[in-house]
């Protein structure tokens, strides 16, 4: 942390003249005045940290200029337009109870001819007091700030749909909860077919009063039984998947709300494996038992035709199935973009059945060769602010 008044960079800065001058050219002359140049280095260190790739960075300085209690936290996101960076950080913020004293946000060029700009944020931030009091006396009570970065640094990979439901839940869900939630109810789209549930409505259902303690329940155990360092047993799995589905049977009024919840909870129960709680993550993904798909697969009286595995991937503004019919096989990639939202909830029903039908195709095409088929299909959704090119 700075002491007040001490804005020169620090005396080990190894950057020479050229390369700061090549970062200052890419930048605005707004950003350049708007800056002293201790802070300009240090955007300088997390723009290089990132810049032409795909991670983010994030740092804290506590108790900015001698203000106990504000704290200053900067952002480096490549490719994130600079008013979705700070909406996205704004929402987090709020999650975490946290009051936005100051911000400002700017777009860096990439050091590269067609490397994506990288966007740097800026906010002056301080811990809410009990009732929103942000005095001298309240600040930063109660405030993880480590998970606050952790969470800031993670909102480039996050869709918007998880960032809305943490956000309509106040505060009653985590981002990763929020997470894991709207994966499991898109998830359950691809097995149950109800009117009333559709892709574009889904997560707000999650979030009702009826439905919301029934989500939090869901995704908290989802992320129990995958804990790596005290993963929940099968005994204590069981009988808490079996008390959570008699809770939905009896507090959820509506069968469509029951329909989702339940299969949410059957995804959960064929859940193999996950990435959820692994540290840089840039989507979720599960593997998920083949018998999951047993009510909407084709039966085939000939030949067995269960697949050997079936991965779920979702992420920002896209979904993904993989399902492959042995342990080594080949296949390839097909990438869905739809042109408007009708088109996509139309492709999202029928994402599954057309990956494993094109995987159960290349298996019998594959029936000479060592190699067992696959085929993976990614569904993107459009967003008023990517485009297709």
């Amino acid at each position: 942390s700075a002491s007040p008044g001490q804005h020169a960079p620090p005396s080990r800065a190894i950057l020479s003249k050229d390369e700061m001058d090549a970062f200052l050219s890419r930048a605005s002359s707004r950003y350049v005045t708007g800056n002293v140049p201790r802070l300009l280095f240090r955007q300088f260190g997390l723009y290089e940290r990132v810049a032409g790739g795909d991670a983010s960075a994030v740092e804290l300085e506590r108790d900015f200029e001698g203000e106990a209690g504000n704290h200053l936290m900067m952002v480096a996101l490549p490719g994130v337009p600079p008013r979705q960076a700070l909406w996205r950080t704004l929402n987090v913020l709020q999650l975490h109870n946290v009051h936005v004293l100051r911000a400002q946000v700017d777009a860096v060029h990439g050091p590269k001819p067609g490397a994506e700009p990288v966007t740097l944020l800026r906010t002056l931030i301080t811990g809410r007091g009990t009732d929103g009091d942000t005095s001298s006396t309240a600040i930063s009570s109660g405030v993880d700030w480590k998970q606050v970065a952790a969470d800031t640094e993670r909102i480039k990979w996050l869709d918007d749909s998880a960032l809305r439901l943490a956000t309509k839940a106040r505060g009653k869900l985590s981002l990763v909860q929020a997470e894991v939630a709207g994966a499991l109810a898109s998830l359950s789209l691809s097995i149950v077919n109800h009117p009333l549930l559709a892709p574009s409505t889904i997560h707000e259902r999650l979030w009702s009063d009826s439905v919301l303690p029934h989500t939090l329940r869901l995704s908290s155990l989802f992320l129990q039984r995958f804990d790596p360092v005290a993963p929940m047993s099968n005994t204590p799995f069981a009988a808490a998947l079996q008390a959570a589905r008699d809770a939905i049977h009896h507090e959820v009024g509506d069968i469509e709300s029951q329909a989702l919840l339940n299969t949410m909870a059957d995804g959960i129960e064929h859940t193999i494996r996950t990435n959820v709680h692994l540290d840089g993550r840039w989507a979720l993904a599960l593997r998920l038992a083949p018998q999951f798909f047993d009510s909407v697969k084709p039966v085939n009286d000939i030949v067995d035709n269960t697949p050997f595995g079936v991965f779920y991937v979702a992420g920002r503004h896209f979904q993904a199935f993989h399902t492959r019919f042995a342990d080594i096989a080949r296949g390839g990639l097909r990438i869905v973009w739809p042109p408007n939202e009708e088109a996509h909830a139309q492709e999202f029903r029928k994402q599954f059945m057309e990956c494993f039908n094109l995987a159960w195709a290349q298996q019998l095409k594959n029936k000479d060769i060592p190699e067992g088929g696959s085929k993976a299909v990614c569904l993107v959704r459009p967003v008023d602010y990517v485009s297709a090119e």
